[in-house]
């Protein structure tokens, strides 16, 4: 997730210097298509699986930051809508994927903090590559291509992610079994 987010914060954050007004209206319409997509994707998860969820998610988003090599714009605009639906994809799906993957429900807070910690730091590692590149180097398509090679790297990642454990359920009949037990046990109590 490092270098998915590392390459979308990136990206992101040069937009509007970048592209000026045109580069605003990207970003809201990422923004508002990632909160309307947000309704549809964990159906979306539930149906094609986590560990799927999250690759075809990555794919729109790595997407959008290799749009802005062209500086077309409605390719760029385009991009970045289909970015935003893969966003709500990945998020939808990552949430699921990390309390899924955590051993002991007491340790959940320190998972989330650890990702959240990789998280922020995307925001670091995108903006030195995009500073590094384009304020040393000054070119501006080798920092897309930089970034885009970065969230490649992570839907290869991706891809690799083990399945997610099987947790043991208690059947209904169980369920049932105990709950009768306890009424009988309660019913010669009262005798």
């Amino acid at each position: 997730f490092l270098f998915l987010y590392s390459e979308e914060c990136g990206a992101e954050n040069i937009m509007t210097s970048y592209y000026g007004r045109p580069g605003f209206y990207v970003m809201a319409s990422i923004y508002f298509t990632i909160g309307v997509a947000s309704f549809i994707a964990p159906p979306i998860v539930k149906l094609i699986g986590t560990r799927l969820s999250i690759v075809v998610g990555a794919i729109p988003m790595v997407l959008f930051c290799a749009s802005n090599i062209t500086t077309n714009m409605t390719l760029i605009q385009i991009g970045g809508i289909l970015g935003g639906i893969g966003a709500s994809l990945v998020w939808a799906a990552q949430g699921k994927y990390l309390v899924g993957t955590c051993p002991d429900a007491a340790l959940l807070g320190r998972f989330t903090g650890v990702f959240f910690m990789f998280h922020s730091s995307s925001q670091i590692l995108g903006n030195t590559i995009m500073t590094i590149i384009r304020g040393q180097l000054k070119n501006d398509i080798l920092s897309f291509v930089v970034l885009s090679g970065c969230g490649c790297c992570a839907v290869i990642t991706f891809c690799c992610l083990p399945k997610l454990p099987q947790r043991a359920a208690a059947p209904a009949s169980a369920t049932a079994n105990a709950a009768a037990s306890a009424g009988a046990a309660d019913a010669e109590s009262a005798e």
